[in-house]
C-alpha cells in the first residue's frame, strides 16, 4: 500500500521536474525511494539505523544520521529534496528548510507533505486532531506559515493541494477512536485493505529554488 501511495507521489514530483538527482530526508525503510530510482538517481538520510540498514540490505544509498551540513555536503547538489511527512518531527524545522535550500540546485525542488494547521478538521477537533501528537510531532504548518519561512531563502511556492491517500482500514478506526475520545481497542495487526480518504487536512508543497 504504502508503495502505491510512493508512486503516486514520484509521478506527481516528475510534474515539475522528470530527472535529476534525488534527496529524501527521513527516508525510512526507503519505499519512496524505490519508486523514485525508476527516474531518479536517490540517495537517503535516516536517522534510525535498523531502517537505514534495511534500505542499504537492497541497494538503496542511504546515510544513518540527520540531515546537516556535513551529511549534505558529503552526498552534493540536489536537483529535489523530499521531506515527507518529517518537518513537524524536526527541532527546527526553518534550519533544516535553510540547509536543503543551499544544497539545491537553481530551480530545484523542495517536496513537503505535513499536516495543515489551518485545515477544518484541525480547527474542529483541536487537542483531538489526529495529528496533534506530541511529543512525535513538535511543529504545525500552515501554507502560510511555509511560504513566510522559505521565501527569505530563495524558495517560493510552485503548488500546493491536499492530496487522497489509500488507508488501511485498520488505522481508518484507530483514527475515528482516537478523534471521538474513545479508548483504544488495542494493538491490531495493519490491515492491507485499504479505502481512499481525503480530510484536506494535510497538505503537499512544493517549493521551487529562485533560477
Amino acid at each position: 500500500m504504502l508503495r502505491r501511495e510512493f508512486a503516486n507521489t514520484v509521478d506527481f514530483i516528475r510534474k515539475y521536474c522528470g530527472s535529476g538527482r534525488l534527496l529524501d530526508v527521513g527516508c525510512a525503510y526507503g519505499f519512496f525511494l524505490q519508486e523514485a530510482r525508476c527516474f531518479f538517481d536517490v540517495t537517503g538520510i535516516e536517522i534510525a539505523e535498523d531502517a537505514a540498514a534495511y534500505c542499504r540490505q537492497r541497494g538503496l544509498p542511504v546515510l544513518t544520521g540527520v540531515a546537516n551540513e556535513g551529511n549534505l555536503a558529503q552526498l552534493g547538489m540536489m536537483d529535489v529534496i523530499a521531506l515527507l511527512d518529517v518537518v513537524e518531527h524536526l527541532p527546527s524545522p526553518h534550519e533544516t528548510l535553510a540547509l536543503c535550500a543551499r544544497h539545491l540546485t537553481p530551480g530545484g525542488l523542495i517536496v513537503i507533505t505535513t499536516g495543515d494547521f489551518a485545515s477544518r478538521y484541525a480547527t474542529l477537533f483541536g487537542a483531538r486532531w489526529r495529528l496533534m501528537t506530541p511529543p512525535q510531532h513538535l511543529w504545525f504548518f500552515t501554507r502560510e506559515s511555509i511560504r513566510r519561512i522559505s521565501h527569505p531563502l530563495g524558495l517560493s511556492i510552485e503548488s500546493c493541494d491536499h492530496p487522497w491517500k489509500i488507508v488501511p482500514i485498520s488505522l481508518i478506526a484507530f483514527q475515528v477512536r482516537r478523534m471521538l475520545g474513545m479508548r483504544s481497542a488495542g494493538t491490531s495487526k495493519i490491515s492491507g485493505i485499504g479505502l481512499p480518504v481525503n480530510l484536506f487536512d494535510a497538505m503537499r508543497i512544493v517549493l521551487r529554488k529562485s533560477a
